[in-house]
């Protein structure tokens, strides 16, 4: 399982995922992730 799962918020969630990424296990899902299966 993930300890973040950023859902949306364009650039500035993009940006918090990469940061968060290096301490945690993150998913980021955007909007075209919607279309395809998300992996949780």
């Amino acid at each position: 399982m993930y300890d973040f799962i950023v859902i949306g918020a364009g650039i500035s969630g993009a940006s918090f995922a990469y940061k968060a990424s290096k301490y945690a296990k993150t998913l980021l899902v955007e909007a075209q992730d919607y279309d395809r299966e998300i992996p949780v």
